[in-house]
């Protein structure tokens, strides 16, 4: 497959990639400083569906192969990192999480995951949500995920600057 994710942390921003082609654009919830998400070249491991779908990971969570720099485990398992949907829609914007990726899209995030297996349309995805049950599913091809930390971007030949929500910047100074 030619798919790819790109998360810009301190823009608050995830962009899901066919080839050249965005196909998801969307704004999310990133780390607090305390716990930041770790910057760099990961891939996805596979999908999860939470036991409950109202809980702090919401419907859907792709395991990435990226870990906690600070934290070693999470709720008893090890300090994996994920990208998931989100009970609090409030969350999205904002440094909530303990590194993970926050998504307001959860159906759209499962349909990204699986579009090689025809079986899964929106329809049973859905039904497989409302269905209260944990589920794990081994992605057929890993999908690539970059995780890019900076304080100015350019998009579109404009510069747009952001806030230096970890304080990386100041390592700058020294």
């Amino acid at each position: 497959h030619d798919f790819h994710i790109t998360v810009t942390l301190a823009d608050f921003n995830i962009k899901v990639f066919q080839g050249d082609e965005v196909i998801l654009d969307a704004p999310v919830g990133v780390a607090a400083d305390n716990t930041p998400s770790p910057g760099g070249t990961y891939y996805t491991t596979s999908l999860l569906q939470p036991p409950d779908p109202n809980s702090v990971y919401g419907t859907y969570a792709y395991g990435l192969s990226a870990f906690s720099e600070v934290l070693e485990s999470f709720s008893g398992g090890p300090g994996q990192l994920g990208i998931h949907g989100t009970n609090d829609d409030a969350s999205i914007g904002t440094e909530v999480s303990h590194g993970c990726i926050r998504i307001e899209h959860p159906v759209a995030l499962a349909q990204f995951a699986l579009k090689g297996m025809p079986e899964w349309t929106e329809d049973r995805i859905r039904e497989a949500m409302g269905r209260g049950e944990s589920a794990t599913l081994r992605l057929a091809e890993p999908v690539p995920v970059l995780i890019a930390y900076g304080t100015l971007i350019v998009k579109a030949g404009r510069t747009h600057f952001f806030d230096d929500i970890y304080g990386h910047d100041r390592r700058l100074d020294a």
